[in-house]
């Protein structure tokens, strides 16, 4: 039976959602929203540079309200700010049976809240997307583990707080298994400048949180040069360090005498991840990603203290938080 699959914003994330369809197997009609002419062209060419199999239909559509009444899943890739609106005219024209979502969510807790309510009384499973934690490499150490009580640690240049902070936090419970984290981001730790997109801002600097268990997160993002993103994750017994820009995975063991072993790993793009995901919930009715209900409350402290740390350096503040 051919699935329909609607995705909302094709931008830059939405145009890779919209390529990585091309490995779904299953037969389908996908509808690209986008009021942007250009995005849509965009959006279709990529996906024309991959697609050999012919096996789905696209169609574009400049309004939600030219959608099918029925949606076998959705993703909404639009910008924060918006989403919220979006997702409610969305969830008020069309029957939907999955979700997906970009992160950060939404920009305020109001926001948050009225969406829950609305999937719940609707029963929508929904997801965040943040797939780390299905990359190979992190199911791997997982696995690997001897000792949950792990410390992380990453850095790099340019990672975008703001906008990324939650990949890594989503990361650190999936191998925690401790959604209870005490985040903090400290003014004095941190530097506020303009995102790329207009409209927003973005966080270079430090960031700290730890569980209940006193298990260490910490993020360093430069404001300049070109440092690769690297992931330490060490417990006792282990070490591994995870450089995801040269595509490398070092492990040191107890039991080897640290003993340094160096493998060459996959770091899939969003273009090689969303079919894959796709075909996970039209077969199992659920994926690996992370349920609304789990990310929001990592997502309204990252809010909060965000709003702190604005007010903290005289920024000019209303409920909404400008980050996407």
């Amino acid at each position: 039976m051919v699935k329909t699959i609607a995705i909302i914003g094709v931008g830059q994330i939405g145009s890779r959602h919209l390529q990585g369809l091309t490995h779904l197997s299953i037969p389908s009609k996908i509808f690209l929203v986008d009021p942007i002419e250009a995005s849509l062209d965009v959006a279709i060419k990529r996906y024309n540079e991959i697609e050999k199999n012919n096996i789905h239909e696209l169609i574009k559509y400049y309004e939600i309200s030219e959608l099918p009444k029925i949606l076998d899943l959705a993703i909404i890739a639009t910008s924060s700010d918006i989403r919220a609106d979006v997702l409610k005219l969305l969830l008020k024209h069309s029957k939907i049976s999955f979700l997906i979502l970009e992160k950060i969510g939404f920009q305020s807790e109001s926001e948050f809240e009225d969406i829950n309510i609305l999937l719940q009384k609707l029963n929508i499973p929904t997801w965040f997307n943040c797939p780390r934690r299905i990359w190979s490499v992190y199911k791997k150490i997982k696995i690997e583990l001897m000792d949950p009580l792990i410390d992380i640690f990453i850095s790099g240049s340019n990672i975008g707080i703001g906008s990324n902070l939650i990949h890594f936090l989503d990361l650190f419970t999936y191998l925690t298994e401790n959604l209870e984290l005490s985040l903090r981001l400290d003014p004095n730790l941190l530097h506020i400048e303009n995102s790329k997109r207009m409209g927003f801002i973005e966080l270079s600097g430090y960031v700290n949180a730890n569980t209940i268990n006193n298990q260490c997160f910490t993020l360093r993002s430069y404001n300049d040069g070109s440092a690769p993103i690297v992931v330490t994750i060490q417990n006792k017994y282990q070490k591994f360090i995870i450089n995801e820009s040269e595509k490398q995975l070092s492990i040191f063991n107890y039991n080897e005498n640290w003993k340094i072993l160096n493998e060459k790993i996959s770091i899939p793009y969003q273009s090689e991840l969303t079919g894959i995901i796709a075909e996970e919930i039209f077969k199992e009715e659920t994926c690996s990603l992370t349920l609304y209900q789990q990310s929001m409350p990592l997502q309204l402290d990252i809010i909060k203290q965000v709003r702190h740390l604005l007010k903290t350096k005289n920024f000019e503040i209303s409920e909404r938080v400008p980050i996407t």
